[in-house]
């Protein structure tokens, strides 16, 4: 449950949320989610259920990694396309390489569900 809880309090934390999901900006409105409402999202969407990873240091959750297979909010809409989602909601881990050690375990479970590694790094540019 500790694992519920701090998904929940990195959904509704304002300086994580527009990083959580697509097509959000730092000024919207958080939309708030509780911990019923997490398992009863995870309950009704198995496919996402077994897709999100929680990422775990010494006994305690610090974020979490998931995927989507050909997700719907896509504007180019390409077979086979995986959406990678990774948050690391504790701040205290953030720069800490937390991420970068997600990843590549990433892909490892990626290999083992035979997705097909290809990457598009894109560079903001001002």
């Amino acid at each position: 449950m500790s694992e519920i809880k701090a998904y929940v309090s990195w959904e509704n934390n304002q300086k994580n949320h527009h990083l959580l999901a697509p097509m959000r900006s730092p000024d919207s409105k958080v939309e708030l989610v509780t911990v019923e409402s997490v398992i009863n999202f995870f309950r009704s969407n198995p496919a996402r259920q077994e897709a999100t990873y929680i990422i775990w240091h010494e006994g305690a959750p610090i974020g979490q990694i998931n995927y989507q297979m050909d997700p719907p909010h896509l504007l180019k809409k390409q077979a086979k396309t995986c959406w990678i989602g990774l948050v690391i909601g504790d701040s205290s881990y953030w720069g800490s390489g937390a991420s970068t050690i997600a990843m590549k375990q990433f892909e490892v479970l990626a290999g083992q569900k035979g997705f097909m590694k290809s990457w598009v790094i894109r560079k903001s540019v001002e």
